[in-house]
């Protein structure tokens, strides 16, 4: 029992490293930082570190025991559980993060010259950053990619333990 503890309790550590080494090379980020900070145009996103890594390392939890219970035949109940909770983490995760960049793609936008300056024969249209339109729509292909995931592995662990007994 506690070699299976110590097992699994190395597969986290691993993904954790994993996390912080993509948080690192992606984003510069160290466990020194406090704070990421994204320069876009003459604005700047600060984002605590911890609203990067953690999503990330759900995320990494996800696939590697995606790839455990796959390997496995989905025989190993806590990795079966481990993996389902991980991407129920990961999608209301990604919900937040959509609904973030979304908000960000539509809010905070101003004409200039304002709009009383222009006239009304000049009128300009307000339209959305695409770089998060982007990032939200690519969110929202992860989360669904998730979700599929999830719904395979709850089929398999059913007609898994349908087999048993």
């Amino acid at each position: 029992m506690t070699k299976q503890i110590l097992k699994e309790l190395i597969w986290f550590i691993i993904a954790g490293l994993i996390s912080f080494s993509i948080g690192h090379f992606l984003f510069g980020l160290s466990l020194s930082n406090s704070a990421l900070d994204i320069h876009l145009h003459d604005t700047y996103f600060v984002v605590d570190k911890v609203y990067l890594i953690l999503p990330l390392f759900f995320f990494v939890l996800f696939l590697i025991y995606a790839i455990r219970t796959l390997k496995n035949g989905f025989s190993i109940p806590f990795a079966n559980w481990t993996m389902l909770l991980s991407g129920l983490i990961s999608v209301i995760g990604l919900t937040f993060l959509t609904r973030t960049f979304f908000q960000l793609s539509l809010a905070g936008l101003t004409l200039y010259p304002p709009l009383s300056q222009l006239g009304p024969d000049k009128f300009s249209e307000l339209k959305p950053n695409p770089l998060f339109d982007f990032a939200s729509k690519f969110i929202t292909v992860i989360q669904t990619l998730l979700v599929i995931g999830l719904l395979y592995l709850i089929f398999k662990w059913g007609k898994c333990k349908g087999k048993i007994t």
